[in-house]
């Protein structure tokens, strides 16, 4: 009976050390798994979310222009003389400073409402193998962004033939982005460039323009 007993003891021992062995080898698996799926994923979840964040700029900014019917007459005035020379090139600063900060609270509004989005990766791209990239079925992860906006505007003046200029009004808008994660979060920023008007001007242009910047 007590020989019974000692191999039934033995053979669960076995049993339970096999088991916990079993446990130990799916857990470092998982551990290891994880370690190299979060990286992956955050990265594919910030280049994302810079693309989502430029398809919402340049929305918002283009509907903001066509909202508030923004041309290139309604923000600079080119004067000119009795030979047609120009004399000087102003902007509305006034108007130039109300378009900044309707472009920063449209676009914080915008990410704000649009921020939710889904990220898809295929399985084989966590193995870091040009063979598997691409290959398996996708895990999805859910992205929340927010971000805040400050921009600025400048001039850009290109020469577009003889006696005649291109002049662009650039807006420059930075973002910096939250990206988060189901379990984590992170900063980035993404920056972009706009044209919001522009004109040829023709005719012999000044050395020097006056207010040109906001």
């Amino acid at each position: 009976m007590k020989r019974k007993q000692i191999k039934s003891r033995a053979k669960l021992k076995r049993v339970i050390f096999k088991i916990t062995a079993i446990l130990i080898v799916i857990l470092i698996i998982v551990l290891l798994f994880d370690a190299r799926v979060k990286p992956v994923i955050r990265t594919y979840a910030e280049t994302a979310s810079k693309n989502e964040a430029s398809l919402i700029i340049n929305d918002t900014v283009s509907k903001l222009l066509q909202d508030e019917n923004i041309t290139y007459s309604s923000l600079v005035s080119v004067e000119k003389d009795n030979s047609g020379n120009i004399k000087a090139i102003t902007t509305d600063v006034i108007s130039l400073n109300l378009l900044k900060s309707e472009v920063n609270f449209r676009i914080s509004e915008a990410l704000d409402k649009n921020g939710d989005f889904d990220v898809e990766i295929p399985l084989g791209m966590i193995f870091n193998s040009d063979l598997l990239s691409g290959l398996g079925p996708d895990i999805n992860t859910r992205v929340k962004m927010t971000g805040n906006s400050k921009c600025d505007i400048g001039n850009e003046f290109l020469s577009a033939g003889i006696n005649q200029t291109l002049h662009r009004i650039m807006l420059s808008i930075e973002v910096e982005l939250l990206v988060v994660l189901p379990d984590n979060h992170n900063k980035i920023n993404y920056k972009t460039n706009m044209c919001i008007a522009e004109t040829v001007i023709v005719g012999i242009t000044p050395s020097s323009f006056g207010r040109i910047y906001s």
